[in-house]
């Protein structure tokens, strides 16, 4: 990313994401760029069950302080202010999924449980 681009590493993730669809049962982790991407969303819709994780803004900030290794778009002062321009510049993406999940309050646990019930598994 800091190298190439963010085009580079978007080229990138959709050829890794394409190289996911034969796979069976499984859970594809994106990061939030990929659904902004082409018509990445339109594939995952199309190629198994399409799910936004989001949280406050404080709690997204929260919850990367700790990583020693900044998100490239977020990286500089200002972050909480560089967190809301993404979340709103991506937004109709992200209500494009099956469905979403505010994670907010919720542990890793029940996260999953609500993905597994709103997906019927």
């Amino acid at each position: 990313f800091n190298i190439h681009g963010e085009e580079y590493f978007r080229e990138l993730e959709r050829k890794v994401l394409l190289s996911t669809f034969n796979l069976k049962k499984a859970v594809i982790s994106t990061g939030g760029g990929l659904a902004t991407y082409q018509d990445n969303i339109q594939l995952v819709k199309a190629n198994g069950v399409a799910v936004t994780l989001s949280a406050s803004p404080e709690k997204i900030i929260s919850r990367i302080a700790s990583d020693a290794n900044i998100r490239p778009l977020l990286q500089g002062d200002d972050r909480e202010e560089k967190l809301n321009k993404l979340i709103q510049k991506r937004a109709y993406y992200y209500i494009s999924a099956h469905f979403v999940i505010d994670t907010t309050n919720l542990t890793p646990h029940q996260i999953v449980e609500n993905i597994c019930k709103k997906a019927g598994i």
